[in-house]
């Protein structure tokens, strides 16, 4: 399986990928005042809806029209690639068996235990809703992002530091 990795399969964004092929350099910039306040939004609403966001972001341009804010789908972009922090989600047994991934992607019920992948109600409509799923969170954007600022790229070094002061190397 592992020898088998590669982007080009990866459930990643296409805009993710690039990233991770060529790197953003460079500290990261939020000074525009409209574009900090978006994330701020973003972060104090975080376990809110999108709708919930957007109904701030709205008041907000009513009451302040010169103000120029992020709508959520575009904030939330942002903040992933500043932070380096993306979802990946992928369907998984509902007793959690396994996942459907890699050899079992195509399966529509577990090899284990034989429970359908999709929810039954929306299967009888026509819908290919799974039962479960599960969230990860790739290291590969977030350790570039960590790179980007001298504190993160600092804190990077960290182990290479303290083994060096241990061993006297």
């Amino acid at each position: 399986l592992i020898s088998d990795a590669s982007l080009d399969k990866d459930k990643l964004p296409s805009d993710v990928i690039e990233r991770l092929r060529k790197p953003t350099e460079g500290p990261v910039d939020i000074s525009d005042p409209h574009f900090r306040l978006a994330i701020d939004l973003y972060i104090a609403t975080s376990a809110a809806s999108n709708e919930t966001y957007n109904a701030v972001r709205s008041a907000i341009i009513r009451c302040f029209p010169e103000v120029t804010l992020l709508s959520h789908h575009q904030v939330k972009k942002e903040v992933a690639e500043l932070s380096g922090i993306v979802e990946i989600r992928e369907d998984m047994c509902i007793n959690s068996c396994h996942a459907f991934t890699g050899p079992y992607a195509d399966l529509d019920s577990c090899g284990v235990c034989n429970e359908s992948r999709w929810n039954t109600t929306q299967l009888a409509k026509g819908k290919r809703i799974p039962r479960q799923q599960f969230t990860s969170f790739p290291l590969g954007p977030q350790l570039q992002a960590l790179w980007r600022s001298t504190e993160g790229a600092e804190a990077m070094r960290y182990r290479h530091r303290k083994e060096s002061s241990i061993y006297g190397e």
